[in-house]
């Protein structure tokens, strides 16, 4: 990994909601809203909780109609609004591959009107009864410079999902959540710990209110390279911001050093 780039700081905003259940456009209307108000708030990233625009509803999944394909056509106001705010929009959906398969997937949208998707490894309960899990990923996403990593919900509570990231280059690990109440802890020690142990930040949008695997616990955040909690949601919904200091961002010169020594600071 380089380690002389400058990079600027980084704004992200982590929309904290509750989703309408199986209205995507509704939950589309909802996240232009989002887009634009994070852009007016100097955001250049803005996280969703997991499968923000159906809710977290794996009952409603057999309904064909609530799967999105990458260039869907619901998806638009989301990419015109990516393109007029520059403001590129992580969110997770029930998707349809070209090839057929059914994944829970993160989606990238970027203001050049792609998007790039990275597919759940770990999925749990009835999950497996309708997704299929993601393969690691290959790449990271590019937002001013900065090398975003993607992660869904249970992925966050492995370990070697973050360092897989980190080995791609990744200086942020985004997360799309839904933790439950009683959850809040977790919520903490994965932020944190993914971020400590890997030397980039982190940040968790989840859920808040009613879901389908019950009530969300919010707890949205975000976490320093040493493990601090530099954000936080509450149980509030709306959007929280965390200026990630790219001054605070290290790079490990190999992974045996990345373990027992201080690392490189990016300047």
């Amino acid at each position: 990994m380089p380690t002389d780039r400058v990079l600027p700081d980084l704004t992200v905003a982590l929309l904290q909601a509750e989703s309408a259940p199986g209205d995507i456009e509704a939950n589309v209307s909802s996240v232009v809203a989002a887009t634009e108000a994070a852009r007016e708030l100097g955001a250049r990233l803005l996280v969703l909780p997991e499968l923000a625009l159906t809710g977290y509803e794996l009952d409603l999944l057999g309904d064909d109609d609530l799967w999105l394909t990458v260039d869907d056509p619901r998806l638009a106001p989301l990419r015109a609004t990516v393109a007029d705010t520059g403001v590129t929009i992580v969110l997770t959906a029930a998707l349809v591959l070209v090839d057929g398969t059914r994944q829970l997937a993160a989606l990238a949208c970027l203001a050049d009107g792609s998007v790039v998707t990275q597919g759940k490894q770990h999925l749990h309960g009835q999950e497996h009864d309708l997704f299929s899990p993601g393969s690691p990923a290959t790449e990271t996403v590019d937002v001013d410079g900065w090398a975003v990593a993607l992660a869904v919900c249970l992925d966050v509570a492995h370990p070697s999902h973050a360092a897989h990231a980190r080995g791609l280059g990744a200086d942020l690990y985004a997360c799309s959540t839904l933790y439950t109440e009683g959850e809040e802890r977790r919520v903490d020690v994965h932020g944190a710990a993914r971020a400590m142990d890997n030397r980039m930040f982190s940040a968790i949008a989840n859920h808040v209110g009613a879901t389908g695997a019950g009530f969300a616990c919010g707890s949205s955040g975000a976490w320093a390279p040493d493990g601090e909690r530099i954000a936080t949601a509450g149980t509030s919904t709306g959007l929280t911001l965390a200026t990630l200091d790219a001054a605070l961002l290290v790079v490990p010169t190999s992974a045996v050093e990345a373990a027992v020594t201080p690392a490189v600071p990016v300047f």
